[in-house]
């Protein structure tokens, strides 16, 4: 089974990649690894509906498209362990960024306790199965400053003290992607430790807000349908959803 290949599409400026792709794959059939890159992405798309804020040619904002008819649509947070554990490896590979890097469940990438980049995820279902997968990604690569609305922000530049190169962090992430979508393909199971292993505050005792409750908790890993697997101080084992759990500010 040969790896997907990627095929490139470069923008000047769009208002969302995302958008773009889905709305380009409504009107004609593309091949899967079709991936769109702007420049300036002036209306990018965050998690239940936020914005995600960029500047002008400082970062790394695309959307590809994926086929992954072979999972049926109760396993859809697998293809958010791939783009993750892709994002992940091309980031760490980046001298000179000390802080570690890690994966904040469920769609956010943080070098220390800051973020440096978000993931949001579109899928078509039809049935039980996926027909495809449209995943946007924005990652903070030479922006330096940030509006006062974004609560912990930082970027590739500010953490390793040089600027990069986003084309080239681009490929890294796509073959990345294609090595895990490989493995997707082959043995699924081999990316749940692997994923949950860069997890932020992965086992560590925090204080959450759960279900509108406060709570001591730690951060054991995800379940098989992307919930959060929480242990409390006292031993209870907690399943949470997206709008149920609010991480502690650190």
């Amino acid at each position: 089974m040969q790896l997907v290949s990627f095929t490139i599409r470069h923008y000047e400026r769009l208002a969302s990649t995302q958008d773009f792709l889905l709305e380009a794959l409504a009107g004609e059939a593309l091949p899967e690894g079709t991936t769109i890159v702007a420049d300036d992405q002036f209306r990018g798309k965050g998690q239940e509906g936020t914005n995600w804020e960029s500047t002008a040619g400082m970062n790394l904002t695309f959307s590809l498209l994926l086929y992954p008819g072979f999972l049926h649509a109760g396993q859809q947070f697998l293809i958010n362990k791939v783009i993750s554990l892709a994002c992940h490896d091309s980031l760490s590979s980046i001298p000179g960024i000390s802080a570690p890097l890690r994966i904040k469940w469920p769609n956010d990438l943080y070098i220390g306790h800051r973020k440096t980049g978000g993931i949001l995820i579109n899928h078509a279902i039809m049935g039980n199965k996926l027909l495809h997968t449209v995943i946007g990604t924005g990652i903070n690569v030479n922006q330096t400053s940030f509006s006062s609305a974004c609560p912990n922000p930082t970027s590739v530049r500010l953490e390793s003290g040089a600027a990069w190169d986003t084309a080239s962090l681009l490929r890294q992430i796509l073959d990345r992607t294609a090595f895990y979508y490989h493995k997707l393909r082959k043995h699924p199971s081999g990316l749940d430790e692997a994923y949950t292993e860069r997890l932020y505050l992965k086992d560590i005792m925090k204080p959450y807000l759960v279900r509108g409750q406060p709570l001591e908790a730690m951060i054991c890993g995800v379940n098989e349908y992307g919930m959060l697997l929480l242990q409390t101080r006292d031993g209870l084992n907690l399943e949470c959803g997206l709008k149920e759990v609010v991480f502690p500010v650190t």
